[in-house]
């Protein structure tokens, strides 16, 4: 009997999704094999995990064997051996299409990867850049064979051609639910030093045609950034993490059904790493993800980070190793810790389980909607939500495929948020083989509870200063604040907060009668966080006459927590 081991796998990432107060479909079937993240994982209000043991990353060092092609999205040259042109025509065919950049990073993969059941994602995006390809990481599916079972390459022999019939079934399946929409595939074959011949098969659904680019640009260049999207997504949006990571959106202009954004090295040498996002059916998702090389040439050597789980590791541990990846990048970036919150956990659990269920990877679900809608059902009060879902096969490599990705990096690093729940579904093995991979599904939902961000001490004054502040930085006339309209504002704001609007609104009126404006004009504001006051239309322009301000935080009610605002403007 052939002895023939192949596993199907790859990391999917959504966009990010923020809301104020992405996608594909995960492969595998059936039911999940265990969850967690609810109930059982940690504390509510924990900043930190307890190690996981089963779990291990190592660092290894992988030379590429030749230099990098200069451009993104010309065609590669890839003279196939006869295992691969074997295993090119046994995937053809049913929405399945060659691209021979994908056979090139597959023949590449077959020979640098640590392990058939383990490619490191930051590997995959390495390779793929390498060759060429624009596109987010592909899923993979690969056998090896035994050194008895050549020959395999410059030839093919009886036990290589019944494992290329088994590799490609594996593969068609594993991308069965994206066919309608067209997906490219690469093949590539390679013998390793002990002589285990390894098959790897590389596919990706293209969800944008971006025109030929350079990868490298002088220290102070531009580049052009244009393209279309494929099928039906729409929106098409551009952001960018420079050397120092700091994130940057570019504008995307459109045109004639094309997209445009321009591309700067702006802020110094190093790799700036593009992403390109779009619409799709599940939710915001990445279309294109590629590093561009300004003032110094792409790498000719890759270090990545092996991550190793053992079998016997379950969901609930691997949220909680998620969660101290997290919160451990934020501490090296000088951030505040997340809390780890129950009630955000429980979200994001059910959202894995329905995207087992339902077979998708994204952030808006054909049962639920979207998070905000999902926070709402639960009834979950919050002023800033951000989520992340992905696909993996291990807590540490999922978290630096989310890093790799600009708009899940935001989420990851964000400012505005305090709390965070992981929710972790375990997928059955996406093939018979013994030893195959798991894949997991993980959702990441980020929050900042209503109000949580406002000042323990003197609120009227902080928020006086933020807004001289933001005045300054716009160029603005400073406000002339009046002490007398800030009491009636003040004093109006503390009866809305605690209940006595009626009684408020009186008070309110009898203090302006004592300073005999003309004329007062009051606009009135709630807020569910401190940061989002910025946003008052008022702070922006220009301001004629005195201005008292009020600002209390609601104690009851439906609203509680939120923070109300008064601002008189008198005229004389």
């Amino acid at each position: 009997m052939l002895n023939l081991k192949t596993c199907a796998f790859g990391l999917v990432l959504s966009s990010m999704f923020v809301q104020t107060g992405c996608a594909g479909t995960p492969g595998g079937g059936g039911s999940g094999g265990g969850g967690g993240g609810a109930g059982g994982v940690l504390a509510d209000g924990a900043t930190t995990a307890p190690r996981v043991r089963g779990i291990s990353v190592t660092v290894e060092d992988v030379r590429l064997s030749t230099a990098a092609t200069p451009r993104y999205g010309t065609p590669v040259e890839q003279k196939l051996t006869a295992a691969e042109s074997a295993l090119v025509e046994a995937m053809n065919g049913a929405g399945l299409r060659h691209d021979a950049g994908l056979s090139k990073a597959a023949r590449e993969l077959a020979r640098t990867a640590p392990d058939r059941t383990n490619v490191p994602g930051a590997l995959i995006t390495g390779i793929t850049s390498w060759v060429g390809l624009y596109d987010p990481p592909p899923r993979l599916a690969i056998s090896e064979l035994p050194r008895d079972g050549a020959p395999c390459g410059d030839q093919v022999g009886p036990s290589c051609r019944e494992a290329i019939a088994m590799l490609a079934k594996a593969a068609r399946e594993s991308v069965r639910q994206l066919t309608r929409g067209g997906v490219y595939f690469g093949a590539g074959v390679s013998t390793l030093p002990d002589g285990t011949i390894r098959l790897v098969v590389a596919l990706t659904e293209r969800g944008a045609a971006i025109e030929p680019m350079a990868k490298t640009l002088p220290a102070n260049g531009r580049a052009e950034i244009r393209g279309r999207l494929l099928g039906k997504r729409q929106n098409p949006s551009f952001e960018v993490f420079d050397p120092q990571g700091r994130w940057t959106p570019i504008p995307a202009k459109l045109a004639r059904g094309e997209f445009v954004g321009q591309f700067s090295c702006e802020r110094g040498r190093g790799a700036y790493q593009v992403e390109v996002l779009a619409e799709g059916t599940y939710g915001p998702e990445v279309v294109a993800n590629f590093p561009l090389y300004c003032g110094e040439d792409p790498p000719g050597a890759l270090r990545i980070e092996v991550e190793r789980m053992d079998a016997g590791v379950d969901a609930a541990e691997v949220a909680r190793a998620n969660f101290a990846a997290l919160n451990d990048t934020r501490a090296r970036q000088g951030l505040p810790l997340l809390q780890w919150d129950n009630q955000a956990a429980a979200i994001a659990q059910a959202h894995s389980e329905d995207m087992l269920r339902s077979g998708f990877v994204g952030h808006t679900s054909p049962s639920t909607g979207d998070v905000d809608d999902r926070f709402g059902r639960a009834g979950v009060k919050s002023a800033v939500v951000r989520e992340n879902v992905a696909r993996g096969y291990g807590p540490w490599a999922i978290h630096q495929g989310l890093m790799q990705s600009p708009g899940h990096r935001v989420n990851i690093l964000a400012t505005d948020v305090t709390h965070v729940g992981i929710g972790v579904v375990i997928a059955p093995p996406e093939t018979d083989a013994k030893d195959a991979p798991r894949p997991i599904l993980l959702t990441q939902n980020y929050y900042s509870k209503v109000g949580a961000d406002a000042p323990t001490s003197d609120m009227p004054k902080a928020l006086r200063d933020r807004v001289d502040a933001l005045r300054e930085q716009k160029g603005l006339a400073a406000i002339g604040w009046h002490r007398g309209l800030s009491e009636a504002a003040q004093a109006f704001a503390d009866g809305i907060a605690s209940g006595n609007e009626g009684r408020a609104t009186k008070q309110y009126d009898a203090l302006l009668e004592q300073h005999r404006f003309a004329r007062v004009e009051t606009h009135r504001v709630l807020a569910p966080s401190f940061a989002s006051l910025d946003g008052v239309k008022l702070w922006s322009e220009p301001v004629a006459g005195a201005v008292g301000v009020g600002i209390a935080k609601v104690a009851k009610g439906k609203d509680v927590g939120s923070l109300v605002v008064i601002i008189a403007v008198g005229a004389r």
